[in-house]
């Protein structure tokens, strides 16, 4: 809903982004989901981003998982982006067990082991704060 707003990021915030994206607990349609896909895609955003990372649908069973990533794969197919990495089925944000992903910071995506690795540190501690030892 913040989309053509002024809260949404501009087209250059793109350039080399890691798209994060999930579904949260609901299992939409393919056919919504493709929309959303398409929606990126009728922006520009599909062709200015580095890579993409999407979390596991809740609510999808395990054998309709995979669905998703190739609707998906379609729809970067159809904006010419289908040899950008492309790693599905995360367990992310509102999945269980949850992977928790840090915004903003340097990530790389390794497809050969289907992995993502957080280049840079995320979390910093602030000076005169000092950590307790046990």
């Amino acid at each position: 809903m913040l989309k053509g707003t002024d809260l949404w990021p501009s087209l250059r915030y793109w350039d080399g982004a890691i798209l994060f994206y999930e579904t949260s607990e609901e299992a939409p349609s393919l056919f919504l989901v493709m929309r959303w896909m398409r929606n990126f895609g009728a922006q520009g955003i599909l062709n200015r981003i580095a890579g993409m990372i999407v979390g596991r649908p809740g609510g999808v069973p395990a054998e309709r998982q995979d669905d998703y990533g190739a609707a998906i794969a379609n729809v970067l197919a159809e904006y010419g982006a289908d040899t950008m990495p492309l790693i599905t089925g995360m367990d992310s944000y509102h999945t269980d067990p949850m992977l928790v992903l840090p915004h903003g910071t340097i990530a790389e995506i390794n497809c050969g082991d289907v992995s993502l690795l957080i280049v840079e540190a995320s979390v910093a501690v602030s000076p005169g704060i000092e950590s307790e030892t046990a």
